[in-house]
């Protein structure tokens, strides 16, 4: 199994984890419904891992670089869904108040950075800003910063990878530098 070093981390709903990582139980209705909500399936890699977790967050490194300041989340496929169909509906009627699912927000003035058909699967900072998926693109697979074209990894499963084997915040480093980079072409 591809996530078979995040096993240690996976817990049922609602109970309290005990690491500083913890990735929820699949639920495969959530992921069935989810998909019937787009009208297609995720991604292949993002599918793949929402049948072994639900969403959940990585905060600490396998060597122990331990971010408990980081709010990073995985999204849940429903939330995914509804974050997804969001984003289509605002090019018609743009909403006046945040985007809601089971307690997750999505700021309504951040929807026009979004491309039609993104998958915002990874919630950087409680709402503003995050990493996407783009089913339509050559690679379906590829992570996403949300807007300026910043591509953090050509696989979402290297993306988990790094998350738990290098930081759970390695993908600030490349955002970073690739704004530093488009601001210099700029000036």
């Amino acid at each position: 199994m591809k996530y078979e070093y995040l096993m240690k981390f996976r817990y049922e709903p609602f109970a309290t984890p005990v690491h500083k990582n913890f990735l929820s139980m699949p639920r495969l209705i959530d992921l069935k419904e989810a998909e019937e909500e787009i009208g297609y399936q995720f991604p292949s890699e993002l599918r793949e891992f929402y049948q072994s977790f639900s969403g959940g967050r990585i905060r600490e490194s396998k060597g122990g670089n331990l971010e408990d300041y980081n709010t990073s989340m995985i999204l849940p496929p429903k939330v995914v869904a509804t974050f997804h169909n969001a984003i289509i509906e605002a090019l018609d009627t743009p909403p006046d108040t945040p985007i809601e699912c089971d307690g997750m927000y999505m700021d309504d003035s951040i929807l026009d950075m979004f491309e039609p058909g993104d998958i915002p699967f990874f919630d950087i900072i409680q709402g503003s800003r995050y990493l996407v998926l783009k089913p339509n693109s050559e690679n379906p697979n590829a992570v996403w910063y949300m807007s300026n074209n910043i591509k953090i990894e050509d696989s979402f499963e290297k993306f988990i990878w790094n998350l738990y084997h290098k930081s759970p915040s390695y993908f600030e480093k490349i955002i970073e530098d690739q704004f530093n980079i488009q601001n210099n072409l700029y000036q």
